[in-house]
């Protein structure tokens, strides 16, 4: 099942918009792998991007909430942190046993519902946010802490 995007996922952000989008098209290419069967270095490779990218674009999320003040920020941070874990252990796991695409298609379904649910309520939320604040874009450095 791929996700497709649809203006209803916009949170009126451009920046976090774009980020979702790229987000959305690397689990695109994650499920066509394996669904293609394209091979374990193939879905390794967009398992690795996916960790790197996922990253880049919390911090970003999580730099528009500390810039101001934005009263959900915890709670964000830790639904943020709860999704890392989660996709560095699938990683992990299938670096272990690269055979194992049963985790492999966990993760796939997990990426699909989460972004729904997460861009849907909580990036919503954000947007409506900085939306009242008038922020558009925040500079965010280009280190991901590992």
């Amino acid at each position: 099942m791929k996700i497709e995007w649809k203006d209803e996922l916009s949170v009126g952000n451009t920046q976090i918009d774009e980020q979702h989008k790229t987000l959305i098209s690397i689990t695109n290419k994650f499920h066509n792998a394996m669904l293609n069967e394209e091979g374990n270095e193939a879905v390794l490779d967009v398992l690795k991007f996916l960790d790197l990218y996922v990253k880049i674009h919390f911090r970003t999320e999580e730099k528009f909430m500390e810039q101001t003040d934005y009263p959900y920020l915890e709670e964000h941070k830790q639904q943020h942190k709860d999704m890392i874990d989660f996709v560095e252990n699938m990683k992990k796991s299938f670096v272990i046993n690269r055979d194992n695409y049963e985790n492999v298609l966990k993760l796939n379904i997990k990426l699909m519902k989460w972004y729904v649910d997460h861009i849907s309520n909580s990036d919503k939320k954000l947007g409506n946010y900085l939306q009242d604040k008038s922020i558009k874009v925040v500079v965010v450095d280009d280190k991901v802490g590992d």
